[in-house]
């Protein structure tokens, strides 16, 4: 039997032990999803995005989705669940890539003024969902946090923060997902506005 017959003979008899086995996901069933198909699953979304970090961020979204699902008992294939829901998501970072794009060359230019104007309510309102975010990091472990904050907002690959903390890049892949987590859950749909 070939490597790509055994392969795929793998993945069905996978699919087919998650339809066995349906039932409302833990985090313990995707924690094993994630160590079974993560690596295959960003290879696919680099493919599809040409951008390793971003496949990396839209499968941990992915994972996110399945977390926040209240009812998983319906989904008869995890692994071709998973890799639907990231399709998805890279799908719609591709488009809204697009729009932005086509606004920049075409109708930035004019409404620069009256998109970026500063108001009083656009201040508070700002200063607001930063303290929401700041609160939120604050609560997560100073290892998660750490991770989390220089992966996220200071775009740091997780082999070097790897280094720093005396770690490995999974473990640092582990923090990040959980602080993600921890964020969707606590700032809702405030996560959507922060870029999340």
């Amino acid at each position: 039997m070939t490597a790509d017959k055994q392969r795929e003979k793998g993945r069905v008899e996978t699919d087919v032990a998650d339809a066995a086995a349906a039932k409302p996901l833990t985090r313990a069933d995707v924690r094993d999803l994630f160590q079974s198909h993560n690596d295959e699953l960003v290879r696919y979304l680099t493919s599809r995005l040409n951008s390793r970090e971003e496949a990396v961020e839209v499968a941990q979204e992915a994972y996110v989705r399945l977390l926040r699902l209240d009812d998983t008992s319906t989904i008869g294939f995890l692994r071709a669940f998973l890799f639907k829901t990231a399709t998805n998501i890279a799908i719609d970072r591709v488009r809204q890539r697009t729009r932005a794009q086509a606004w920049l060359d075409e109708e930035a230019p004019s409404q620069v003024d009256d998109v970026f104007g500063f108001t009083p309510e656009r201040e508070v309102a700002g200063r607001q969902v930063i303290a929401q975010v700041v609160k939120c990091l604050e609560a997560l472990p100073e290892k998660c946090r750490y991770a989390f904050v220089e992966y996220k907002f200071k775009n740091r690959a997780y082999e070097d923060i790897a280094a720093d903390m005396g770690l490995t890049s999974s473990m640092v892949r582990k923090y990040v997902l959980k602080a993600l987590v921890h964020c969707a859950d606590v700032l809702g749909d405030e996560l959507d506005v922060w870029g999340a």
